[in-house]
């Protein structure tokens, strides 16, 4: 039986935000990364090749964006509730090096608002994995299982403090990088 995650993302030092049309564009925001989740208590590992695996990359693609991981049985969006918390897309998933990067495409105008005015400062994705029980070292840390067979359900918006990685995964506006209608998100930290 796959395992519900909610796992944190960073946003990357050269996210900047755009608008095109009806839609506030993030762009270049790290969703995902290989190395050690802390979950519960433990250490869960996610190598490179399952990170960056196509069907992983696959699952991301138009997965929809939430304001903080929906309170649905089991925190995760299926056919019936989907369409009630979604507040955009993830678009144009791409391999990095250490994480996976896309573009978060926010249709709902209230949250893109939210996001203006810097109620919201962190991503977490929401996914299921198949885990392995496995104990091993990354980086010197030690792991207790390896996750596999990852699939994404929704990126959820979140306020300050609320993320795993804490300060890493912060992003600010600062009134230095307004300019011409763009407002860059950088990385604080």
């Amino acid at each position: 039986m796959p395992n519900i995650k909610i796992d944190i993302a960073k946003i990357d030092k050269s996210s900047q935000i755009r608008e095109d049309g009806n839609n506030l564009i993030i762009e270049n925001v790290q969703i995902a990364r290989i190395g050690i989740q802390p979950y519960g208590g433990k250490n869960e590992f996610r190598s490179h090749e399952e990170v960056m695996s196509e069907q992983h990359l696959k699952s991301i693609e138009s997965i929809p964006i939430t304001e903080f991981h929906p309170k649905v049985t089991g925190q995760l969006l299926n056919d019936t509730n989907r369409e009630a918390h979604s507040v955009g897309q993830v678009r144009n998933v791409r391999a990095g090096e250490t994480h996976i990067l896309g573009d978060l495409y926010i249709t709902n105008k209230i949250t893109q608002q939210k996001l203006r005015d810097g109620k919201f400062r962190e991503v977490s994705m929401g996914y299921i994995s198949k885990d392995i029980k496995k104990n091993g070292i990354f980086d010197g840390v030690n792991y207790d299982s390896i996750q596999t067979n990852l699939r994404a359900n929704h990126c959820a918006l979140l306020p300050i403090d609320s993320a795993r990685c804490g300060e890493t995964c912060r992003f600010k506006v600062d009134s230095k990088t307004k300019k011409a209608g763009v407002v860059i998100f950088l990385l604080m930290g």
